[in-house]
C-alpha cells in the first residue's frame, strides 16, 4: 500500500491524484467504485470511463456536497462517541494498485485499524447494516480492499436520525472489485 500526501479536498491536484497514478495508469477512488461495479444511481459505467479518459476539472461545490462536508466532523464525533474510539481525518490518500481512497475518518492517521465513512442522505433511512445502500457498500469494500480493516458508516439519514453501522466484509466483492479495476 502506498501513502500519498492529500492535496486540498476538491482541488485540481486532489482530482489528478484520484485520476492517474505516477505511471499514467487509471486509478479509481472509492466514490468511483459504485459506477465501476454498475451499482451507482448517479453515474453509469460508461460515464465513469468517459470521465477517466479526460483530465478532471474542478467543479463548483453543490448543496449536497456542501452539506456532507459541513456535517462530516459531527458525524465523526458521533462515531467516536458510539464506538469509544477517537477518529481523525487523515491528510493522506491510501493507494493499493488501481484503488485510491481518501478517508473521512480513521483511528490512526499513519496505520488505520478502523475507518469511518460519514454520510448524509435524504434518500435512505439507516437502522442497521441491511439498510446500507449497495453504492455505499461498494465504496466501503474499496476502502477495505486498500486498508484491510473494518469500515463503519456514521449516517445522518432522511429521518434526521444518526446511526453508526458496521459494513460486513465481503471478500467476493473485494476480489471482483480488484479484477474490474485492473480491466
Amino acid at each position: 500500500m502506498e501513502r500519498i500526501p492529500k492535496p486540498k479536498h476538491g482541488s485540481k491536484e486532489w482530482l489528478l491524484t484520484r485520476w492517474r497514478d505516477d505511471s499514467g495508469r487509471c486509478v479509481f477512488g472509492a466514490s468511483d467504485v459504485p459506477a465501476l461495479m454498475n451499482a451507482s444511481p448517479y453515474k453509469t459505467r460508461a460515464e465513469l470511463f468517459a470521465d477517466k479518459l479526460n483530465e478532471p476539472q474542478e467543479q463548483i461545490e453543490s448543496a449536497i456536497f456542501k452539506r456532507g462536508n459541513l456535517l462530516e466532523k459531527p458525524l465523526l464525533e458521533a462515531a467516536s462517541e458510539e464506538l469509544g474510539i477517537n477518529f481523525f481525518t487523515p491528510e493522506t490518500i491510501f493507494r493499493d494498485g488501481r484503488l485510491s481512497v481518501s478517508l473521512d475518518g480513521v483511528d490512526n492517521t499513519i496505520d488505520p485499524a478502523v475507518i469511518v465513512e460519514a454520510k448524509t442522505t435524504t434518500r435512505y433511512s439507516i437502522y442497521d447494516q441491511n439498510d446500507l445502500p449497495i453504492e455505499w457498500c461498494w465504496q466501503g469494500w474499496a476502502q477495505q480492499a486498500v486498508l484491510n480493516c473494518p469500515v463503519w458508516f456514521s449516517v445522518l439519514d432522511r429521518d434526521l436520525k444518526i446511526s453508526v453501522v458496521e459494513l460486513p466484509k465481503n471478500e467476493a466483492a473485494i476480489d471482483a472489485l480488484r479484477l474490474e479495476a485492473e480491466v
